[in-house]
This record gives C-alpha cells, sequence and structure tokens, in this order.
C-alpha cells in the first residue's frame, strides 16, 4: 500500500502507477507481434525487409521504450521521496 501525506507527493505517485501500468499493458502488447515479426523472419528472410510488421514492431518497441524511461523517471521520484522502496523500484524496472 502507497502512503502519500501531501498532494504533491500523491500526483507523483499516481503518475508513477499509472506510468508502470501503461508500460505493462504496452509490453504485454508488444508480445504477440514480436512473435508474429520472427515467425514470417523464420519463414522467409527476405519478407522481413519488405513488411509493414517490422515498421509496425519498430513503432511499438519505440513507444514501450518511451513508457518504460517515463516510469522509471516517476519512480526514482517516488523513490527519492520514500513514497516507494528500493525493491518495488528494481522489481517494476526488470533490474
Amino acid at each position: 500500500m502507497y502512503i502519500a501525506t501531501t498532494a504533491a507527493e500523491a500526483a507523483i505517485l499516481a503518475n508513477y502507477i499509472s506510468a508502470r501500468q501503461l508500460y505493462q499493458l504496452a509490453k504485454a502488447n508488444l508480445t504477440p507481434v514480436q512473435a508474429a515479426v520472427h515467425k514470417q523472419f523464420r519463414a522467409n528472410s527476405l519478407a522481413y525487409n519488405c513488411n509493414d510488421l517490422r515498421d509496425r514492431l519498430a513503432a511499438m518497441d519505440g513507444g514501450v521504450t518511451g513508457l518504460y524511461r517515463t516510469m522509471c523517471n516517476y519512480g526514482m521520484q517516488a523513490l527519492a521521496l520514500g513514497l516507494i522502496t528500493w525493491e518495488e523500484y528494481k522489481t517494476a524496472t526488470n533490474q
């Protein structure tokens, strides 16, 4: 359970929690696209160069990376204020 004593702390905590949830959702949505691209690449390596799945994968991967960085930023702010523990941060950021 998270406890924030001021409105500013509550805002930082809310940002961290929402960024973490968005990152987890985006990461889960990326997995089937990665699988489809890899399956198609294994079937025909030439298809990888002219496939819109590759572009979709690159765009989704960029979004996931951006969400990960946002989550880490908000997580560090929450960690600095003592709103989350180091273990919570390590677990969320897979470190």
